[in-house]
């Protein structure tokens, strides 16, 4: 059944009018999925912010031992792309720590957007300030649940900028389902839109390119893929964006399951996607894709 509405999803993008579309040809890196040293107790991971700086591949990851529950926030990094290590346990707590967003203040601090499930079983985003080395501050509470539509909690925050302004993308969960909203920061208080921005969708990644900006997420339902979204609009509650397009479906052993959470980073004029796969043995892994080249 699965296979068939992957099928009709795929016919009916055939015959969509042409346009111009930038990221449809993502190929999964042969060596998928790639591996990670990890640090000790760990021994897998769910999702993995990662991203390219000082002319490294960097990467937190939220990462847990097989037969837990509860993630803790890890740094690693790769000098090639494929092969991961991780460095330095940032955040451990007997709550679950996931959804690791990474946003850089200055030269000498970033911040790291995350989700927590705390005791009465809601979702809240947090965050935490730290140096370059990832000695951090206390957390900080960013966003409670406030409306019926995330009434279990919100998560997956992805911070960005436009215009001086700045934004939040960020998953909600509530008796529709799941979808992706928007918050804007105004007086050092977000306010969150009450229209959704994406409807069946989570684990948002954000990018502007030549006058665009790139709205990559997963869907939260059938058929798992990663898709994305695009605008030349401003960011705002009632910006319009395309219609969704798929850039990978589920279809690997290392994926089948699902595909979430992806990160796009951009190395030498080659995007390259990454992504978290559930795979058939119910083990998360990074997985890699390259649009137009891949790493070697």
């Amino acid at each position: 059944m699965r296979k068939i509405k992957i099928l009709i999803f795929i016919f009916f993008l055939l015959f969509i009018p042409d346009r111009v579309s930038a990221f449809d040809s993502f190929t999964r890196n042969q060596n998928n999925p790639l591996p990670v040293e990890y640090v000790s107790p760990f021994n897998t991971n769910q999702q993995v912010h990662v991203y390219f700086e000082d002319n490294i591949f960097k990467a937190i990851f939220s990462t847990k031992q097989i037969g837990q529950t509860a993630h803790s926030l890890v740094y690693g990094n790769s000098s090639d792309g494929l092969n991961w290590k991780q460095e330095k346990i940032i955040l451990t707590s007997p709550e679950d720590l996931s959804n690791p967003r990474v946003t850089r203040l200055n030269e000498t601090s970033i911040k790291i957007y995350f989700t927590r499930l705390d005791n009465d079983g809601l979702y809240r985003q947090y965050s935490i300030n730290c140096d370059n080395n990832f000695n951090c501050s206390d957390i900080v509470l960013v966003l409670q649940p406030s409306y019926y539509w995330e009434n279990y909690g919100n998560f997956a925050a992805f911070p960005f900028s436009q215009n001086s302004t700045n934004y939040l993308f960020y998953g909600a969960w509530g008796p529709g389902g799941f979808r992706i909203n928007l918050a804007t920061q105004v007086n050092n208080t977000w306010e969150k839109c009450t229209t959704a921005t994406l409807p069946s969708a989570d684990g948002p990644f954000v990018f502007e390119e030549n006058g665009v900006t790139y709205l990559f997420f997963h869907n939260s339902n059938d058929p798992h893929a990663i898709n994305y979204v695009q605008t030349t609009e401003p960011i705002s509650c009632t910006t319009h964006w395309s219609d969704r397009r798929p850039v990978l479906f589920s279809q690997e052993s290392y994926d089948l399951r699902h595909l979430i959470f992806p990160s796009i980073v951009k190395k030498d004029n080659v995007h390259y996607l990454y992504y978290s796969g559930y795979a058939v043995d119910n083990i998360w892994r990074l997985n890699l894709a390259g649009l137009h080249g891949l790493l070697e």
